[in-house]
Order: structure tokens, then C-alpha cells, then sequence
């Protein structure tokens, strides 16, 4: 199911996005969700056993995520790691940056905080890893947030 919410000024995504439990589905290939299988952050279609929920806990355009399992938040929290430059399963929260498309408005851009680098996925294949890159306005950094149902 989609958020269906009044619509915000491009610039606010508390009034849009709620704190809530979604899935982050890619635009480039839909098939594929960010998912947390062993201790890695990949892209994973939607299968049974495969964590592809997340609780998104906003503050304005700032937005954590914590893995759910059998619908209960669970202690790991999706990180960066500065020093692999890769996102990685943690027990401690990391703050990412949601930024609407401005061509495409219903999908965000998930970007580290102070830079230009993004989430992105460039290999369809199952348990690819979520790669983080330089916005470039690709398709594969395109997400779109699927608030699973109350």
C-alpha cells in the first residue's frame, strides 16, 4: 500500500512521509527492496526470511532505519561505514538525508549527510549490494517508500 498524503512543498517530508514501517522498493528495478540478509545491506526481492522492512523514524528531512522482523523493530539499524564507504547492519543509528525528486515526486533520493554521495543499486541480481555514489539523478538512485499496512 502507498502513503496517500495531502501533498507538501518539495523542501518538507514530515508532513508527507510519517514515521511509520516501509518498504524501500528501487525505481530502476522494482523487483528488488533494500533488504538485511546476514549483515549486509543488498538489494533482495520481496521473499519470506528476508528483512525488507524498515521502520523509518523522521525528523524533518533526517530519517533513520531500523530493520522490523516479524513485525517488531529490532535493535539493527542500517549505518555507514566511513571507512569501507558501505552501509552495513549496526546497533547504532545513523541519520541519512530523504530529498525528493524533483522530476519525479513520488521517489527520494536517500544521501549521506554534508556530501552528494547516495544510495544506489547497479546489479539487479539477488543480495546486490546497496552501493553509495555520487547523485547523478540516475534512475538506480531512485527509492520509492511503500508504508506496509497498520
Amino acid at each position: 500500500m502507498f502513503a496517500c498524503l495531502s501533498k507538501p512543498s518539495h523542501s518538507q517530508l514530515s508532513d508527507n512521509m510519517p514515521t511509520a514501517v516501509y518498504t524501500l522498493k528501487s525505481i530502476a528495478c522494482p523487483s528488488q527492496y533494500v533488504s538485511l540478509t546476514d549483515d549486509n545491506i543488498v538489494g533482495h526481492s520481496a521473499k519470506s526470511g528476508v528483512i525488507i522492512e524498515w521502520f523509518a523514524k523522521f525528523d524533518e528531512s533526517v530519517v533513520t532505519f531500523q530493520a522490523v522482523r516479524n513485525g517488531r523493530i529490532t535493535d539493527d539499524y542500517i549505518y555507514f561505514d566511513s571507512d569501507t564507504r558501505t552501509l552495513i547492519r549496526s546497533s547504532s543509528p545513523y541519520s541519512f538525508l530523504v530529498k525528493r525528486s524533483p522530476e519525479l515526486h513520488d521517489y527520494f533520493f536517500i544521501k549521506l549527510q554534508g556530501s552528494d554521495l547516495v544510495w544506489t543499486l547497479t546489479s539487479w541480481g539477488e543480495n546486490s549490494p546497496i552501493k553509495i555514489q555520487r547523485k547523478t539523478d540516475s534512475p538506480e538512485q531512485l527509492w520509492k517508500f511503500e508504508k506496509v499496512s497498520d
